[in-house]
């Protein structure tokens, strides 16, 4: 059973093919209205207008047969654009209605574009049968006129070569998205590198802080010691002259002492002998 989605598209593809009919047929009742408003005006050939008639379906044929071949959302807003544009230029050489004219090949390539983003949603839908029905319209359009085909052929080239352009801009962004995500991943590589030297270079310094006040420490402890040391010495240099004058003094005493016994011993004797 078909899904809904492919019974719309088969559905959209049965007004296109009933409301091109109707359009062909409504070219003719246009020129016999445009003649019977104004006598005066000159009334257009009819091959002329039908022809015109038949060049603009074709030309949309040719647009709905490159649109069903697409399958990606961005080829089908770029050949919708494109189409959107040479639908302009071709109904300002029309000369019944180009209004009319364009309102109509509007709503045909409006049409093509959902059927497009239908099959574009689901690949294996609806395209072939699809493809099918378009090619049918071609072959009616290019049977009511022939001279055509080399425009058809040039629009075929533009809308391929557009299709390219979107496809090579896209492989284009898709690189370089990859050369941004690259770089990005360069740059936090970077600056975690960055961030990890800060963090040894502030490690670093705390260390050589740390060394110089434990330097500074010893150098004013060694500074302390050495005044201690020049004063303990002062201390000992005047206790030893201290203790050489008590030294002296009493060698002196026991000089005098020794004197006065040798003294005494021999006035002793002295008397001893008398």
């Amino acid at each position: 059973m078909l899904s809904q989605k492919e019974t719309s598209a088969q559905k959209t593809v049965v007004a296109v093919h009933t409301e091109g009919a109707s359009y062909l047929k409504s070219s003719d009742r246009r020129g016999d209205a445009y003649a019977q408003e104004d006598e005066s005006v000159k009334r257009p050939p009819m091959m002329k207008i039908k022809e015109e008639a038949a060049t603009l379906l074709e030309m949309m044929g040719t647009i709905m047969e490159i649109m069903s071949t697409l399958k990606t959302e961005e080829a089908i807003e770029g050949v919708f654009d494109f189409a959107n544009e040479k639908i302009m230029d071709a109904t300002r050489e029309v000369i019944l209605y180009p209004g009319v004219h364009r309102r109509f090949l509007k709503m045909l390539l409006k049409k093509s574009k959902l059927a497009a983003a239908i099959r574009a949603s689901q690949p294996n839908g609806t395209a072939k049968p699809y493809l099918e029905d378009v090619k049918v319209i071609l072959k009616v359009t290019q049977a009511l006129n022939g001279e055509t085909k080399e425009k058809v052929l040039g629009l075929k080239k533009q809308v391929a070569y557009i299709t390219s352009e979107l496809d090579s801009e896209r492989e284009g962004r898709e690189a370089a998205v990859a050369v941004m995500r690259k770089m990005e991943g360069d740059i936090k590589e970077m600056e975690f590198a960055l961030i990890s030297q800060k963090d040894e270079k502030e490690d670093a310094l705390k260390l050589v802080s740390k060394l110089k006040e434990k330097v500074e420490n010893a150098v004013c402890v060694a500074e302390n010691t050495k005044d201690k040391l020049r004063a303990a010495n002062q201390e000992a240099e005047r206790e030893g002259k201290a203790l050489k004058a008590v030294i002296r003094q009493v060698s002196a005493e026991l000089s005098c002492a020794k004197r006065e016994r040798l003294a005494a011993a021999t006035e002793r004797d002295g008397w001893l002998q008398i």
